[in-house]
């Protein structure tokens, strides 16, 4: 069924199916903006329920057979049709909230549906939410192939079993106090970054700060906007707000300088020279070292990752997924970062290489003073590397803490 869904979806987006995930990723930023659009929804309940709380003009709330359509009516949701959704509505849920999302042209489009007797204390958020439980019928949850359970939305996650699968559970961690690191000024300071994509907003008034040798994990689902939080960072996208590396602004300064002062990004889709070997990779991340560092930084870096001594000679497109983000990894260190920023390295990773990139992370935070921004939506990776975890959630921070405290105290609403 998935397939089948996939290929009906790269035919109305009109790409290949194998170029399915990286359009799909670009859609993200159009359902962000329906998102902003739908920040107006708690007005707009007001309105659907007789209050008058002065729902912004930008709304519309259209009663349909019952059902209060709250929010624009986006691209390709034709308004003939807007009846037959609230039939859809009534007959799923009786009563309830629904977020319809869908995509014409390569736009997404989403109505919210509203039924009279909804309370009206739901946050925007929450809506989609309670939406999504609402029109699944039954929940199968799954953790390296194998069934963990089925049943109700409501059911599934409040057990115990995928708790602990997806947000970690009673997992070990090894969190060193931010006390513990001598810098009175962090090394990174990220104050109230805001980012749009055309009207599409990104990330809203986002503040982080990330000490000298501290490993700060940023948790988040796909979409929430770690990317784009990174990209920032490495000078990539404009911003409002600021940046600032040991007490430099780097407002206007090119990635390139960024990187080569020691913000070094590793991106989640690897970036390598496929047609070129590892070894050639290598050389390319430590060739503005002088030969006798750079030899000295290989050896070191083959002892970090054994296998990448053994494939040297071989085409970088012909690794294999882990040992192809190893060698990413490795191409990042080659250039001695003082922030090594990690986007995604267990994106599709067989559980021998989480296991393996996680002793090569260990071994980095025990001997060496790099500092690493982690960003992973698998926080049973990022929790036993993180001294401290941001929540980034619809491209704002929601939690900040211990990674200890990270089930307790966000894990509900993260899952």
């Amino acid at each position: 069924e998935q397939v089948r869904l996939l290929g009906e979806a790269a035919s109305i987006l009109k790409v290949r199916p194998e170029d399915l995930p990286a359009r799909l990723s670009a859609l993200v930023d159009g359902q962000r903006r329906v998102e902003r659009e739908l920040a107006e929804a708690r007005r707009a309940l007001a309105l659907a329920g007789g209050g008058s709380s002065g729902a912004s003009a930008a709304d519309e709330v259209r009663d349909i057979g019952g059902v209060k359509l709250i929010g624009r009516v986006l691209n390709g949701v034709p308004g003939k049709d807007l009846k037959g959704m609230a039939d859809e509505f009534k007959k799923k849920l009786g009563s309830g909230v629904v977020a319809l999302i869908g995509v014409e042209d390569g736009k997404a489009s989403a109505v919210v549906g509203v039924t009279d007797d909804l309370s009206k204390n739901l946050s925007a958020v929450e809506l989609v939410k309670a939406g999504v439980a609402a029109l699944v019928d039954r929940v199968l949850a799954m953790y390296l192939g194998e069934e963990i359970v089925t049943g109700r939305a409501d059911e599934v996650m409040r057990n115990e079993t995928v708790r602990r699968v997806y947000l970690g559970g009673a997992i070990e961690t090894s969190a060193r106090p931010e006390s513990n690191f001598a810098d009175k000024v962090p090394l990174l300071q990220v104050e109230n970054i805001s980012v749009h994509y055309g009207k599409a907003q990104a990330l809203e008034n986002v503040s982080i700060h990330v000490h000298q040798g501290e490993f700060v994990s940023v948790v988040g689902l796909n979409g929430a906007g770690k990317t784009t939080l990174f990209n920032t960072i490495s000078g990539f996208l404009p911003y409002s707000g600021e940046i600032i590396r040991g007490g430099e602004k780097l407002r206007g300064i090119s990635p390139a300088h960024i990187a080569k002062s020691g913000i070094v990004q590793c991106p989640e889709t690897r970036e390598l020279f496929g047609e070129m070997t590892v070894r050639e990779n290598l050389d390319l991340g430590g060739q503005h070292l002088e030969p006798a560092e750079q030899a000295k930084q290989l050896e070191w870096l083959f002892e970090l990752f054994p296998i990448l001594k053994q494939r040297q000679g071989q085409m970088a497109q012909t690794l294999s997924g882990g040992e192809q983000q190893m060698l990413a990894i490795g191409r990042s260190l080659m250039m001695k970062p003082k922030i090594l920023i990690l986007d995604e390295p267990t994106l599709g990773l067989a559980p021998v290489i989480l296991e393996q990139l996680s002793k090569a992370l260990e071994k980095l935070r025990q001997t060496t003073p790099i500092t690493v921004l982690l960003g992973e939506q698998n926080v049973t990776f990022a929790l036993p590397h993180a001294d401290r975890v941001y929540v980034l959630e619809h491209a704002r921070i929601v939690w900040e803490g211990d990674p200890g405290r990270f089930a307790a105290e966000a894990g509900e609403g993260y899952l």
